[in-house]
């Protein structure tokens, strides 16, 4: 092997030292975002059969179970927990479906918990090499969702 073929061989694997971190730093940034928006999704998806339980309608096809006829604020908020796949942390319903006449309007708001995982590391970690303090690794962020239907 000559020196100059040695020369690029040690060339090739710094950059490859160099290069790599990077890499897995984006892959995990990509999987992190992946999930955020899949969940996310989810929880639009939840809110909006959860609206539609609460305003009497029919369901989706895929849904649990059909509405009772004027289903309870209790009622919406264990429909939410039996659909919903994320760690639920409040779901409100305004007005009370309960009092409501058809027409009304009739709106559930869903807060949900997502855990940001290993990214949650890596911004801690950056944070603190800028000189800000943060701690996202044991709280995660909280997702909220809202949606207004009528009753039917």
């Amino acid at each position: 092997m000559t020196p100059n073929a040695r020369r690029e061989g040690r060339t090739a694997a710094i950059e490859l030292a160099l290069f790599l971190p990077v890499l897995i730093l984006l892959l995990f940034v990509a999987l992190s975002l992946t999930e955020y928006v899949a969940d996310r999704r989810h929880l639009s998806y939840v809110t909006e059969q959860a609206a539609r339980f609460a305003a009497g309608a029919r369901q989706d096809a895929r849904s649990p179970r059909a509405p009772a006829a004027r289903p309870t604020p209790d009622a919406v908020a264990a429909y939410v927990a039996e659909i919903s796949d994320l760690p639920v942390v409040e779901v409100t319903v305004t007005p009370d479906p309960t009092l409501l006449y058809p027409g009304a309007e009739v709106t559930v708001a869903v807060a949900a918990h997502h855990d940001l995982g290993p990214l949650a590391d890596i911004a801690d970690a950056l944070a603190g090499v800028i000189g800000r303090e943060q701690d996202l690794s044991g709280e995660g962020v909280e997702l909220h969702s809202t949606v207004t239907k009528l009753k039917e």
